[in-house]
Order: structure tokens, then C-alpha cells, then sequence
């Protein structure tokens, strides 16, 4: 189950996977708990099989880069 943000953030990544966007990038947030709740997404992302970080913070970047998944798609029924 998605939680309110990763709903949101769900829905701001399949409308740009819809447009043929294959990798999308976010800044990571200032504030530590926004920094946290797109971290925790991405991992749960990624547990779902819908995305997976090519970049991230756990790599020593300052950013975050989402990949789609083939099977990203399935998971729009969830929201």
C-alpha cells in the first residue's frame, strides 16, 4: 500500500513515464524529513518493482535519479 506522498510522487513519475521520460531526477530536499519520506519512497519504489535509483545519496550523490521499470504500469491501480 502507498502511503499519501508516494501517491503523489507516483503520479508526478507515471505522467512523466507516460511522456516517454525513462529517468527522472529530484533534488534532494533541505529539510531532513522531506528528505526521508523521497528516500523512503524511492526504496519502496524499487521494492515494487516500478522504479529503481541509478543515482542516490547512498551512492555519495546529492540527488536522486529514478529508472523506470517494465512493469511500472501495473502499479497505477494501486493509488
Amino acid at each position: 500500500m502507498f502511503t499519501d506522498y508516494e501517491k503523489k510522487l507516483y503520479k508526478k513519475l507515471y505522467d512523466s513515464f507516460q511522456s516517454d521520460e525513462f529517468l527522472v531526477c529530484f533534488d534532494l530536499p533541505e529539510d531532513k524529513e522531506e528528505k526521508e519520506l523521497l528516500l523512503s519512497a524511492a526504496r519502496h519504489f524499487e521494492d515494487a518493482g516500478i522504479a529503481c535509483a541509478v543515482v542516490s545519496p547512498d551512492l555519495g550523490y546529492d540527488y536522486l535519479e529514478l529508472e523506470l521499470m517494465p512493469q511500472y504500469a501495473y502499479h497505477y491501480v494501486d493509488l
